[in-house]
């Protein structure tokens, strides 16, 4: 495989992680809602954040790339259990038995 192949086959990859995670993008912020998380769209496409109301955590989520960053001003606890490829969904309901 070339290094042009490669690269396009990894873009593929990174669109549909995105595309899995924007499917069910609704029923996540809903659930996080409801167990006391915000989770927001960000400017940036494809950037997401999952806050904590009560404790301040905040999460930097990045589906494309399957990357979960601790805010370092506001950090949490660790988010166990996600498995790759995971989707906001997956991150949420993990997030929710962390028991802030």
């Amino acid at each position: 495989m070339d290094f042009d192949q490669y690269n396009k086959e990894k873009a593929a990859e990174k669109e549909a992680n995105l595309q899995a995670s924007v499917k069910v993008f609704d029923e996540a912020r809903r659930l996080a809602i409801k167990n006391g998380w915000e989770l927001k769209e960000k400017i940036n496409y494809g950037h997401f954040q999952l806050f904590h109301r009560r404790t301040g955590w905040l999460y930097n989520l990045y589906p494309s790339n399957q990357r979960i960053y601790a805010d370092p001003k506001h950090r949490g606890g660790f988010i166990h259990g996600i498995i790759k490829p995971w989707t906001l969904l997956d991150v949420v309901k993990e997030a929710i038995k962390l028991k802030p």
